[in-house]
């Protein structure tokens, strides 16, 4: 063992507000061992030893005068197993370190001190202080210790699980609140289950732009809810689950979200209850300053946990996997041997039977080893893209479908992706970046699609993205959980193999350069427009009608007339016209405004002007307006044609 662990501080945590020190937000129940318990393993360990009952090994002494003694006693790591709603028996490891009285020479060894932790039941009539018992015993020490756990917790209490335990979880969730579900296909009524649970359900709206969709509230306490954009301070009684959204499949989705909370992470919050009573007693009514960890990994599990186990409740495997097995398409045939069409018919099928959504409809027959169906039913813009064929050794967390707002927030933080976004040979085609070529990409009724041979040869043509969860942070809110929906995090990775294909056929795109390059560089704001309006043969009226800018707002911007221009404005005028990215930079600079490229609107247009070459001012608002941002421009646009999909 090494001698490391000794040199860590464990300083008690009622010293630290002494010294100004700053606490975590979230703690591990390990980290609350070794800051207020250290001393008491040492005490319990010394005594053993003095006693002659310390499990060690004892040869490791041979040859010596005297048996050493114990210099320093540290806690190594903590293992817990839940026994009950409230209570988890504890192997606390500690490293011991020993000194030869006579020579100075230092040894370590581990062993395990038994007990275990009950916290306060909260919603008993009397309320009874827990019976903790932290020394019950010690062990020898072997890395075998954590394969014997039962019901293993990770040291924020959160239960250790992988995808394999998902469904023996979702049975035994059904065969104690729902085992009619298990007998037959339904759908799961939300309120009946909630209820069964000993939970109360109440609506209410959680977020002002509707983010946070539901939490759990397990003490009493004041919520913030909101009536339009006022916020409305609630008092909400313990074990109540409040829900944001009233519609049946959004309904049921959100509250299985939180009854995995409450069957599974209510030891985590009890230990933040539990942890915040004692920074209470220690701080003597001082404020206590916070340092947020919205990564800790307990919180990430959590969360993680309760995304993923409803879908595995909601369509319980066995019930599944019959409903697939059953399946015929209209033609009769089976899933492995039906086409685009059977595979959206027996999806819709399982949306229909369980009440899920057609996405987590889709992931489950991925899930079950279906995995042709990963090319239907994939979002495309503002609808569902054409089916294609997706090749079977593509990886399960990348996609070929993505829009074009979250493309913007890959773009400069990757030189490859940014090379080929911006050099002119990739076009936004029904959700897919694909390279511009007469046999990829065909355009009907001012649509782009792909051609049938690319949407058979995706790998050859599309650009692919990876689905990330990593850097995804959650807030922590005293006495609740699951205050965030989880959403797809995507960066950009390209395999060898697959950027030589793309490379060769990659055109690089020239850029005109002749105007900076003559005195337009000298050229006001307006002169700059008015220069550009007269060299594309222009009228106000006619940008007015391209831009959705007022007739007096372009007559005041070719004037000069002393107001900055806005952003939003200059980049409609730059898409109005239709100037090349030079001719844009250009403007921006006269505008003053090149501090903003790195903003999310800036980002966003050059995203779609690169790979959507003609598109037009109206078709980037109502893109704007679809994913809750403000459009550019006010004006509805006469004469506009009344489809704008990009």
């Amino acid at each position: 063992m090494s001698t490391d662990y000794f040199s860590e501080s464990s300083s008690r945590m009622n010293f630290w507000y002494s010294d100004g020190y700053k606490v975590p937000e979230i703690i591990s129940f390990t980290q609350l061992l070794k800051w207020n318990y250290a001393e008491d393993y040492a005490a319990f360990i010394r005594y053993a030893y003095k006693t002659g009952s310390l499990p060690i090994n004892y040869d490791a002494f041979y040859g010596m005068e005297t048996l050493p003694e114990i210099t320093e006693v540290c806690i190594v790591e903590g293992i817990y197993d839940r026994m009950s709603r409230l209570s988890f028996s504890m192997k606390v490891v500690c490293g011991i370190l020993f000194t030869d009285r006579a020579s100075g020479e230092q040894f370590t060894q581990k062993v395990c001190v038994e007990g275990f932790h009950e916290f306060d039941d909260y919603t008993a009539k009397y309320k009874r202080r827990n019976s903790s018992n932290y020394f019950l015993g010690i062990a020898a020490y072997n890395d075998s210790i954590k394969k014997r756990s039962h019901n293993r917790l990770d040291e924020y209490l959160v239960p250790v699980m992988n995808k394999r335990d998902f469904d023996k979880y979702a049975y035994n969730f059904l065969e104690m609140y729902y085992p009619e579900a298990l007998e037959e296909d339904m759908k799961i009524e939300p309120e009946k289950l909630v209820e069964r649970l000993g939970f109360n359900l109440r609506f209410e709206t959680l977020s002002k732009d509707g983010s946070i969709s539901g939490t759990t509230v397990f003490r009493d306490k004041w919520v913030s809810t909101y009536k339009g954009k006022k916020i409305v301070k609630k008092h909400i009684p313990h074990n109540t689950v409040i829900v944001s959204k009233r519609e049946d499949i959004e309904k049921r989705s959100i509250i299985m979200h939180e009854c995995v909370h409450i069957l599974s992470h209510n030891l985590f919050y009890e230990l933040q209850n539990y942890y915040r009573e004692l920074l209470s007693s220690y701080s003597a009514g001082r404020s206590i300053n916070f340092i947020k960890n919205n990564d800790c990994e307990g919180l990430k599990w959590a969360e993680t946990q309760a995304n993923a186990i409803p879908s595995h409740i909601s369509m319980y495997y066995e019930r599944v996997c019959d409903l697939i097995e059953n399946f015929r398409d209209k033609l009769g045939r089976n899933v492995d041997n039906t086409d685009h069409a059977g595979l959206r018919s027996l999806i819709d099928r399982i949306a229909h039977t369980y009440g899920v959504s057609r996405n987590s409809a889709k992931k489950r027959v991925i899930e079950l080893g279906y995995k042709q169906a990963r090319g239907v039913y994939e979002w495309g813009y503002m609808e569902y893209a054409e089916d294609f064929d997706v090749p079977y050794n593509f990886p399960d967390d990348y996609t070929y479908s993505l829009s074009l707002y979250e493309m913007s927030k890959i773009l400069g933080k990757s030189l490859i992706f940014d090379k080929y976004v911006y050099s002119g040979a990739f076009i936004y085609a029904d959700g897919h970046l694909v390279l511009n070529l007469p046999k990829y990409v065909v355009k009907r009724y001012d649509k782009y699609y792909l051609t049938e041979y690319a949407k058979a040869n995706m790998s050859e043509c599309c650009i692919p993205f990876k689905r990330i969860y990593s850097d995804r942070s959650y807030n922590y809110t005293v006495g609740e959980l699951n205050k965030d929906e989880n959403k797809y995090f995507y960066q950009y990775e390209l395999e060898a193999e697959t950027r030589r294909t793309l490379d060769k056929v990659h055109e690089q795109w020239l850029l005109q350069k002749y105007y900076l390059d003559n005195d337009g560089k000298n050229m006001s704001v307006g002169e700059t427009i008015r220069y550009h309006m007269t060299r594309l043969d222009m009228t106000v009226e006619c940008l007015s009608e391209r831009t959705g800018l007022g007739i007096r707002t372009i007559i005041g911007l070719r004037g000069n007339s002393g107001h900055a221009p806005k952003l939003e404005t200059i980049l409609a005028v730059v898409v109005g016209l239709g100037l090349e990215d030079m001719f844009c930079m250009d403007l921006l600079e006269k505008a003053n405004l090149t501090h903003m490229t790195k903003s999310e609107t800036y980002q966003l247009y050059r995203l779609m002007v690169s790979v959507k070459p003609d598109i037009s001012v109206y078709q980037i608002n109502e893109y704007l307006t679809h994913i809750g941002k403000k459009p550019w421009t006010k004006d509805t646009g006469k004469g506009e044609p009344t489809s704008a999909a990009i």
